[in-house]
């Protein structure tokens, strides 16, 4: 299981974040909603991750297939595997891979390109 997705698991579920109106499970317990993005900035996210900036926690959880949605002035995200009192589920988050690797990106070499590497070998 991701540390990433634990870690977020036990800050949505922990009740002295969610009593305080930061971050918490919406009436369904399939979506989280983030009532308060300074104070999850602020006071939550550096005792659970390196980092203390919003946007990269946002892009943590892009990572990992959560989906935003807007529900009037909140944010909610998402997963059909981060459900309330489900934490078994959490094995099935997985991290989405690239698109592509160093390995497979092709290289072009254009004329021009092919000159300046010949110039380079004969000089």
């Amino acid at each position: 299981m991701a540390i990433f997705v634990q870690k977020f698991y036990d800050i949505v579920s922990h009740p002295n974040f969610s009593n305080n109106n930061v971050v918490g499970w919406n009436a369904t317990g399939d979506a989280v909603i983030v009532h308060d993005s300074h104070e999850l900035e602020r006071l939550v996210l550096p005792l659970f991750f390196r980092h203390d900036k919003y946007s990269s926690f946002v892009r943590q959880l892009n990572q990992y297939n959560f989906h935003k949605t807007r529900q009037s002035a909140r944010i909610e995200f998402s997963n059909p595997n981060f459900l309330k009192d489900r934490p078994d589920l959490l094995v099935y988050i997985e991290r989405k891979q690239p698109m592509w690797t160093p390995s497979q990106q092709s290289i072009s070499v254009t004329p021009r390109k092919r000159f300046y590497f010949h110039f380079l070998e004969t000089w």
